[in-house]
């Protein structure tokens, strides 16, 4: 690990445990689930206000996933 970080949430704590990388896959992969799920929704036609609803959960899921990827790397690499 890289000197010695400040953690504020319990999810940093386990990512800066987390050597083999477990957790980071087992997150990454329920936000994959989130987003097929997303995007399915969206494919099967939403009224304008819907579809840009699920654009901004969409954006949101795709930077939580860069959140945990940077984390777990800041811990790791």
């Amino acid at each position: 690990m890289k000197g010695e970080r400040m953690t504020v949430l319990e999810l940093e704590e386990e990512l800066a445990r987390d050597a083999g990388g477990s957790c980071r896959r087992e997150l990454m992969e329920r936000l994959s689930g989130y987003m097929a799920g997303i995007r399915r929704s969206m494919d099967s036609g939403q009224s304008p206000a819907a579809f840009e609803k699920m654009e901004k959960l969409k954006a949101a899921v795709e930077a939580s996933g860069r959140v945990v990827e940077n984390a777990w790397k800041d811990f790791h690499e």
